[in-house]
């Protein structure tokens, strides 16, 4: 006879994305398995699968919710004045990873396989994310049409996480962090000031 469960397909499906999601907050991404999440909801590991092809499909769901959550963490208190807007975007994103370090882990070091393509549902969020970011941050600069402004805000993206993963990395050359603020705020700075710069040459030739 067929087992017969207690919660619709959908709601066991919530309730693993639930408990999986609790145990990368309070123990960490490397403690995330299908044996620990199948006793957190008291229904068999199979009960997992019939609902997610896979731990990789779990992970991808909690990082899908991650991003919508930092995205929507980035646009607090935005500022239409250049240097406040993209310090407090910068400092958004710093208070979000300490605020929620273990999911930002997940959501930065878990890795997809290769052979396989990316959900279309998790490639949204993704592009949509990128596309909050990229308003944010082209939004509040001078136009310039001699850049490609989306490699400009992936570049700036890749500093600003590059200082964040360092100071916490605690390997040799990391930025210490007692370091990380300032290294946030010079990051930042510099790039309005050679964005500017820029855009001020391209009006004197006009």
């Amino acid at each position: 006879m067929a087992r017969r469960y207690k919660h619709s397909l959908e709601e066991i499906a919530a309730l693993i994305l639930h408990a999986a999601e609790t145990i990368v907050i309070e123990e960490g991404y490397a403690a995330l398995n299908a044996r620990k999440i199948a006793l957190a909801v008291g229904y068999t590991i199979g009960s997992i699968y019939m609902v997610f092809d896979s731990m990789g499909d779990v992970v991808l769901h909690i990082n899908t919710k991650t991003l919508a959550e930092m995205t929507a963490y980035l646009q607090h208190n935005q500022s239409k004045n250049t240097h406040s807007a993209l310090e407090s975007l910068a400092k958004n994103y710093f208070d979000y990873a300490t605020q929620n370090f273990n999911k930002w882990q997940l959501l930065f070091e878990y890795t997809a396989s290769k052979n396989k393509a990316l959900p279309p549902w998790y490639q949204q969020q993704l592009d949509s994310s990128f596309h909050v970011i990229t308003s944010l941050v082209i939004d509040t600069l001078p136009n310039r049409t001699d850049i490609d402004s989306t490699l400009a805000v992936k570049t700036l993206w890749g500093g600003l996480h590059g200082i964040y993963a360092l100071s916490v990395s605690h390997k040799l050359g990391a930025i210490d962090g007692s370091q990380r603020d300032a290294s946030r705020i010079l990051l930042v700075r510099s790039f309005i000031a050679g964005w500017i710069a820029e855009s001020d040459k391209i009006q004197k030739v006009k």
